[in-house]
């Protein structure tokens, strides 16, 4: 062990590496200040130069020789040519050449207009105004030709060639003016005041100040101003004050000096008439609302019309004009009442007020007799005696009972 142990030198240190002698050398070849670098020289390895303040917009160009460089303007020579595919956006016509042919571009003059080489023949519209169909399909015509009809007041243009054939013709519409006629009258209307209802005014000037004073012309107008006019000159010379505070003082709207007519009493009116005899006059019957009216006022009752009628209390009278009373309508029902009904027949009927029962019969109708019993009853509700073996000539009995088979 103690053969393997490294003694200790004066100035040195112990490692755990071991220092070659040829890294001594490499470290011995370090110049004082370790971090100085020479940069190589030749081409290629040459610094790029100032800008300066001049050089603005230039490129950097390499010179003629190896190593030099400077700062250039580009030109034309030192673009390479591209090909158009290279160019991004450059558009369809940047493709094409300048000229005139198909495919080329054409090129403005120094006025911004084409050459009069490139442009179309141009059809200049030409008009014909014609009396007939016939004269307007014989035209020499090209498309946009325009032919005016007389014969139909309508114009027609050509849309497409061949003038002869009269589908190639298109009628050109007109706007239809909103007024067709001015109070029945066309064309170049002359209007006079008859035309427009003013038949009855007249075209009188307006009256001059003097004329309008005057008060005499019959021919002129007058204005608000011409008719203060000649009020003032007719009240000039009147007197007196016509203002309102003057003539009605307390303003009610009624002259002072005929306010007192409200209420003058009936013995100071003067002049008036001593009497007032009636005139004759009418009034309806809805005014009537109290009173009695005359009988003599009112129409007379007939059997065609209204009225009034005087009432009668007798049973036998003919009047066609009076009307009956109660009483008088009771005397007759009672009358009538009091009469008997007689039948003649084989059964006793029901109702009867006189019953003749036939017994026989002989001989023809108006020479035969019967034998019949009749039966009697009283109006009054009591019973007549009856009586038997009556025989009698059948039409003398009818014609005195008025009986019936």
């Amino acid at each position: 062990m103690l053969e393997s142990k490294v003694d200790k030198v004066s100035g040195k240190q112990l490692s755990t590496e071991n220092y070659s002698s040829a890294e001594k050398t490499k470290l011995s070849g370090i110049e004082v200040g370790a971090n100085h670098y020479v940069h190589p020289t030749g081409d290629g390895h040459e610094h790029v130069p100032a800008t300066g303040s001049n050089n603005s917009g230039k490129v950097l160009k390499a010179g003629a020789t190896a190593g030099s460089a400077s700062w250039q303007a580009l030109n034309s020579g030192d673009i390479p040519a591209l090909a158009l595919s290279k160019i991004v956006d450059a558009g369809s016509a940047a493709g094409r050449d300048i000229g005139a042919s198909s495919g080329n571009v054409p090129v403005l003059d120094a006025e911004g207009k084409l050459d009069v080489g490139l442009l179309p023949a141009i059809a200049i519209t030409d008009t014909f105004v014609i009396e007939s169909e016939a004269q307007m399909l014989g035209l020499t015509a090209q498309i946009g030709d325009v032919a005016v009809r007389t014969d139909e007041s309508k114009s027609y243009i050509l849309k497409a060639a061949g003038a002869s054939t009269l589908a190639n013709w298109e009628e050109l519409l007109s706007p239809v003016s909103p007024v067709q006629s001015v109070a029945g009258k066309t064309g170049a209307v002359t209007l006079s005041k008859n035309d427009v209802g003013l038949d009855n005014i007249f075209n009188y000037p307006i009256a001059s100040q003097t004329a309008a004073e005057a008060g005499s012309a019959t021919d002129a107008y007058m204005t608000p101003q011409r008719t203060a006019q000649a009020i003032a000159a007719k009240t000039a010379g009147l007197g007196g004050d016509m203002s309102k505070a003057v003539y009605d003082s307390d303003n009610d709207g009624k002259v002072d000096a005929a306010e007192s007519a409200d209420s003058v009493p009936w013995s100071g009116v003067t002049g008036k008439p001593g009497t007032y005899p009636p005139a004759a006059h009418q009034h309806s019957g809805a005014d009537i609302a109290s009173g009695t009216v005359a009988a003599k006022r009112l129409p007379a009752a007939s059997t065609s019309a209204a009225g009034i009628a005087q009432l009668n209390n007798s049973t036998s009278s003919t009047s066609t004009s009076q009307a009956a009373t109660a009483a008088a309508v009771k005397s007759a029902y009672d009358l009538a009442s009091c009469k008997s009904r007689v039948v003649l027949s084989t059964v006793e009927p029901a109702g009867a007020n006189v019953w003749y029962q036939e017994l026989y019969k002989e001989g023809t109708e108006h020479g035969k007799k019967f034998f019949a019993k009749a039966l009697g009853r009283d109006p009054m509700g009591g019973v007549a005696p009856r009586y038997q073996g009556i025989q009698c000539n059948w039409d003398k009995w009818r014609q005195h009972s008025g009986a019936r088979q």
